[in-house]
């Protein structure tokens, strides 16, 4: 099993909606959880995948973050849509 927090959004009234994703675990395993959560391909490069990433907050669009881990964003994936509670925020969990 793998541990981390996947993608967090919430908002503060009065202040515009700021992107951002709290992230913390294998950077593998993480980067399958934003392919789900942006709907468009994570491409880890061969010299991370085995690296690991302490707590962290990302602030930015999905293209600023990917660029500030060193992973690429491919094309949008087509199907279905994902599922997620109602809300303003989504937090994903994954168990060591």
């Amino acid at each position: 099993m793998f541990t981390g927090t996947g993608l967090t959004v919430s908002t503060t009234p009065g202040h515009p909606k700021v992107p951002h994703v709290t992230l913390d675990g294998d950077i593998s395993v993480l980067s399958k959880t934003l392919q789900e959560a942006w709907k468009r391909r994570v491409i880890v490069p061969a010299n991370l995948r085995d690296q690991r990433i302490r707590k962290r907050t990302f602030r930015g669009t999905p293209e600023e973050i990917a660029d500030a881990l060193g992973l690429q964003l491919g094309p949008k994936i087509k199907g279905k849509k994902a599922k997620l509670p109602k809300g303003d925020s989504v937090s994903i969990k994954f168990g060591r």
